[in-house]
């Protein structure tokens, strides 16, 4: 059945230790918990192609008895640049090449959906992960196949992680120790960049932007929301009721949506993080900045530095939201924004 539908493209990319790996099975996990209240349904359309992610969601949130802090890396294990049982291969042109398969999902109008009775509502969401690896301008041309996904993705989310960059670490009270040399972060955001204006179905040149949304996702908020929280809204979800259709419904409120990205974008520019706005910027014309805490504020340093979560007592903030907002520009009438004005 999925086969027959509609499918919608996002991929996910990141520097080495940026959180992306954390991020993503958070962001999953909390799309199932919000979906509900959006009237949208998301459900897994191939378990088997969706097995990682599911025990990423399973390690991070409903393990039982795991009371004690552990360190990320034990519990959600990094994308693998190499892993022979994850990775497809195919001849092409005789030459055999090696793919990602894509987490997969399937999203429709429930009952409480403002647009429930309209057709061809339903798509299939194919979700691509690389590890920061693949996106290292000194690649094999190998990996940059294995990226093609790229060019047909309707939207990019790209986690920065601001706690790798000493002049983000800074403001922050209890740095938490870098868990790999830190590297220009934006360099990997180009190099993607370029490889989908190689592979895109029509000529771009070196300085045109992509067609796609980029969602810069700040990492790792849980340690740092302190330099900003006091700028930005407690909610960018508003209840919004539909009189004519009988139904009570949740969307995006776009008002916030911008302020939050303009005071991260700020924040970025306040720590002379100017290249990482800078290239995000000339890469795409629609850029949103959003902060994330994939597990929520129960994080803590250990005595060498390092961040540990309890399994179970997270409480992620806004971790849906940069899927949200590339659903929203691909399917406006399935996941609406709202105003002040039609808010509840």
């Amino acid at each position: 059945m999925s086969l027959e539908l509609p499918t919608m493209v996002l991929s996910v990319l990141g520097a080495k230790s940026s959180g992306k790996s954390v991020f993503l099975a958070s962001m999953v996990h909390t799309m199932r918990q919000r979906a509900g209240a959006l009237g949208v349904g998301f459900f897994d359309a191939d378990l088997a192609l969706n097995e990682s992610l599911l025990l990423d969601e399973q390690k991070l949130f409903s393990d039982m008895g795991a009371e004690e802090y552990r360190r990320f890396s034990s519990v959600v294990q990094q994308t693998q640049v190499e892993d022979g049982e994850t990775w497809r291969q195919t001849k092409v042109n005789g030459t055999l090449r090696r793919y990602l398969p894509p987490y997969t999902f399937r999203l429709a109008p429930t009952d409480l959906h403002v647009h429930k009775n309209e057709r061809n509502m339903e798509f299939l969401l194919c979700l691509y992960d690389n590890a920061g690896e693949h996106f290292d301008y000194r690649t094999s041309q190998e990996n940059k196949y294995m990226t093609g996904h790229l060019a047909r993705s309707k939207g990019i989310m790209f986690t920065f992680d601001p706690t790798q960059d000493r002049r983000f670490r800074r403001l922050m009270k209890n740095a938490p120790t870098a868990a790999t040399a830190s590297s220009r972060q934006d360099t990997f955001l180009s190099e993607a960049a370029s490889r989908i204006r190689e592979h895109s179905s029509r000529p771009l040149g070196a300085r045109d932007p992509i067609p796609q949304t980029l969602v810069v996702v700040l990492t790792k908020f849980d340690m740092w929301m302190d330099t900003i929280k006091d700028r930005l809204p407690k909610s960018l979800f508003q209840q919004v009721t539909n009189a004519a259709a009988k139904v009570d419904f949740e969307c995006i409120l776009q008002e916030h949506l911008v302020q939050v990205s303009d005071v991260c974008k700020q924040l970025l520019r306040d720590c002379k993080c100017n290249e990482i706005v800078d290239t995000a910027e000339a890469i795409s014309r629609d850029v949103v900045f959003c902060p994330v805490a994939a597990v929520g504020t129960d994080v803590k340093l250990n005595e060498d530095g390092v961040q540990e979560f309890r399994v179970g007592d997270g409480t992620p903030v806004w971790a849906e939201v940069p899927m949200v907002v590339l659903l929203n520009q691909a399917h406006p009438k399935l996941f609406p924004t709202c105003s002040r004005k039609n808010s509840k």
